[in-house]
């Protein structure tokens, strides 16, 4: 599959409007007849036809979102960065992106309190007024920059999740079918990768090993769903390499883990930001 990059766009609306100019046509004035002193009266112009009113400007409803399309290719294209994201985080990436201008707010709100981490990160949030899917993504910075800077990417895939959820979805699963193909999504210490029996249809589930650590990969794109060149004879076995720290107290834990072409950072530690039964957020994170 091959990916296109994805620049920064921003939309304009221009509307022309034009003025439409009706000339009046001019009739002939007939010579006097030579035996006659009385003169023809000229011929009436004909009156100008009323210019055409300006065309309103067409505003981009809802609706014309909710009935826009995307091959299954396009969405593949589209989800194919966050595709092996775990699903706790994968579901409020989807759910965020569908109100680009908050992402850019938490963006900009992330920028000006890069001090805050763990319970009082959250606790700001919440006070700054962020819906659930931002407070939860706000623990997860690089994530919000990345979306912040690619917001024209952000935007598209928020229209595209509220325009056909299923199929969206479906692209999600196809896209990790195939990188599991390939030998390039499998567990590890950060994620862990099942499939399982949903409604009747197997699915491939990602998710975190413990429910209160969550990691999110990095990777390539292009190369992840791809099958890797065949290798020399000569060549060694890769092998994965982790490499982790755990600390006791702080925001994160574990210093990397590699897995084939997913690269994972440090862990977030959830538990004690989502420690409360009656906390909806808790649900949706772990």
């Amino acid at each position: 599959m091959k990916i296109r990059a994805m620049d920064r766009r921003k939309l304009a609306i221009a509307l022309a409007f034009g003025v439409v100019t009706a000339l009046a046509g001019c009739g002939s004035k007939e010579e006097p007849a030579a035996t006659t002193t009385a003169v023809a009266p000229p011929v009436a112009a004909p009156e100008a036809a009323p210019a055409a009113p300006a065309a309103a400007p067409t505003p981009i409803a809802a609706a014309d979102v909710a009935n826009a399309t995307w091959t299954p290719e396009a969405l593949e294209e589209l989800l194919a960065p966050i595709a092996l994201y775990p699903d706790p985080v994968l579901s409020q990436v989807l759910i965020a992106a569908t109100n680009p201008q908050e992402v850019l707010d938490a963006g900009n709100w992330l920028i000006a309190n890069e001090g805050l981490t763990g319970r009082a990160l959250d606790d700001g949030a919440a006070k700054a007024g962020f819906t659930p899917p931002i407070r939860a993504l706000v623990q997860f910075p690089q994530t919000i920059d990345m979306m912040c800077m690619e917001l024209g990417w952000t935007t598209e895939l928020g229209q595209a999740f509220v325009a056909d959820q299923a199929g969206v979805l479906d692209a999600v699963q196809r896209l990790r079918r195939q990188a599991m193909d390939v030998g390039n999504l499998k567990s590890s210490a950060a994620m862990k990768v099942e499939t399982q029996v949903q409604e009747g249809r197997e699915v491939v589930v990602l998710k975190p090993p413990k429910p209160e650590v969550v990691y999110v990969p990095t990777y390539d794109p292009q190369a992840v769903y791809a099958p890797a060149p065949a290798a020399p004879a000569a060549a060694p076995v890769a092998t994965t390499t982790t490499t982790t720290t755990t600390e006791k107290t702080g925001h994160s834990t574990g210093a990397m883990v590699t897995t084939g072409l997913l690269a994972f950072g440090a862990g977030i530690l959830v538990n004690e930001l989502f420690d409360d039964d009656d906390n909806p957020r808790q649900r949706t994170l772990r």
